[in-house]
């Protein structure tokens, strides 16, 4: 009787893990992300006009021929909540060509030429973001 799960990369390792909670007191379960090795980008986000942690920010990511489109919107489940992140899987792609961030008080923010398998700290009124670990790989 599962009652709530949620995706975080305990690990660092730039894959994020499952963590399966049951119900009456049930064992809590983690399951390993054993996919094969791939390029990521994991982005905190911290506002200044906007809110704090930048919850309905719209990212859009270009690496190589990929496009990736997400919105910061935490999961929130029965008795649990996910981290505030954003995270990217880049496949094979090996740098970041362009970054966009469309902030809930309507600024857009763009970084060029980023690298992969970092986890970032991307400020509303800053425009260069502070890298906040590397890969555990």
């Amino acid at each position: 009787d599962g009652r709530t799960v949620a995706g975080w990369d305990v690990t660092g390792d730039g894959m994020p893990e499952l963590f399966v909670r049951q119900a009456g007191r049930g064992p809590l379960v983690v399951y390993r992300n054993q996919l094969p090795d791939a390029n990521w980008l994991m982005l905190s986000l911290r506002g200044s006009k906007s809110n704090r942690f930048g919850i309905g920010a719209k990212i859009e990511c270009v690496a190589g021929e990929v496009t990736i489109r997400r919105e910061l919107n935490p999961v929130v489940n029965f008795l649990s909540q996910a981290p505030a992140v954003v995270h990217l899987g880049l496949g094979k792609a090996s740098q970041i060509q362009n970054l966009k961030i469309r902030w809930p008080s309507g600024t857009v923010q763009e970084i060029k030429n980023l690298p992969v398998n970092r986890h970032l700290m991307i400020r509303e009124d800053q425009s260069e973001p502070e890298e906040i670990g590397l890969t555990n790989r």
